[in-house]
């Protein structure tokens, strides 16, 4: 049947006593039917079978929340959980689904992300919208909040297997800490896998500074890659990654520094994207360790290439013109 098709059945109503028996098509699109929409799962299940339809990924969030001064109550829950819904939805879009899933805590389902890296940023940039301090009663209270994150169709392709390992994630996330995710272990099965990246040369832009800082910043990736999954040491670990950071915070001055020499038109994107790369370091650390690690390297693996190419080398074909 054709996607058409099956998008026209999703819109007919069919009360529950009803429900339709439909063994052709695929589970998600029949447990579409006889169901109210109005709820946070349905949404996620509407979600679903629209990503399924679409070939898109989907990113299925459950979310934990704690006062540690605060008596826990069906009372506080609710109180807390208005202020985060809110504080949460300003950094959602508009088709993105969120809610209460009752004593489960909140459900978040976002369509369309690239990858277990976007998934991870977007639930760090949730988390720090959301562990804000909170008022109440006159008091102000610390508030932590940990995510467990699933994707589909890499965890599993059912709404209720994408909830259980969102749920085991969100366990995970407890276990490190305060304002902490963490995703099913199958998300981070590419990431998790040493990834060396040969040097292209066509990413030599002719500078020797610049060219040096870039291969640094691979090096550097290619020794964190092949430490992933290792049972070493944590400390030289996050070593490495210190070293990574003040290595990519060197790159962005030199390139700043080359920019600022010039009246340079493409400056101030090239400034903002180097802002947010390093904000995106920041909520990728929001991970456990080991998941932060890896997903830190496949996210700077991904970016570094597009990122000579589409800002370095429009800069330094400019300057015999400045």
């Amino acid at each position: 049947m054709a996607p058409q098709v099956y998008a026209l059945l999703l819109h007919v109503d069919v009360p529950s006593r009803h429900a339709l028996a439909l063994p052709r098509l695929p589970a998600p699109v029949q447990r579409a039917f006889g169901r109210r929409r109005d709820g946070v799962l349905e949404r996620a299940s509407d979600l679903l079978v629209d990503s399924w339809m679409r070939s898109q990924s989907l990113a299925v969030l459950a979310v934990g929340l704690r006062c540690p001064a605060l008596a826990w109550s069906p009372q506080v829950q609710a109180q807390v959980e208005t202020v985060v819904l809110e504080r949460m939805r300003r950094g959602l879009r508009q088709g993105d689904a969120i809610g209460r899933q009752g004593d489960a805590g909140l459900l978040v389902a976002i369509p369309n992300l690239r990858g277990a890296c976007a998934a991870a940023i977007v639930a760090g940039r949730l988390i720090e919208a959301a562990a804000q301090p909170l008022d109440l009663d006159g008091q102000s209270f610390e508030l932590e909040v940990h995510i467990g994150i699933a994707l589909f169709p890499q965890d599993d392709t059912e709404l209720s297997g994408l909830l259980a390992h969102a749920r085991a994630a969100l366990e995970l996330a407890r276990q490190g800490g305060a304002n902490r995710y963490s995703l099913a272990e199958s998300s981070l099965n590419g990431a998790l896998r040493a990834r060396p990246m040969p040097w292209d040369p066509r990413w030599n832009l002719g500078v020797a500074d610049l060219d040096g800082q870039h291969l640094r910043l691979v090096a550097d990736l290619d020794e964190i890659s092949r430490h992933i999954g290792v049972h070493g040491d944590p400390a030289e670990l996050g070593g490495r990654v210190e070293r990574l950071q003040r290595n990519l915070q060197a790159d962005f001055y030199a390139e700043e520094a080359v920019m600022g020499a010039q009246d340079y038109e493409g400056g101030v994107a090239h400034r903002r994207q180097h802002e947010q790369v390093l904000r995106n370091f920041r909520l990728l650390e929001r991970a456990d360790a080991r998941q932060g690690t890896a997903l830190l390297a496949q996210y700077l693996y991904d970016w570094l290439p597009q990122h000579i190419r589409e800002f370095d080398a429009p800069l330094l074909a400019r300057l015999p013109q400045l």
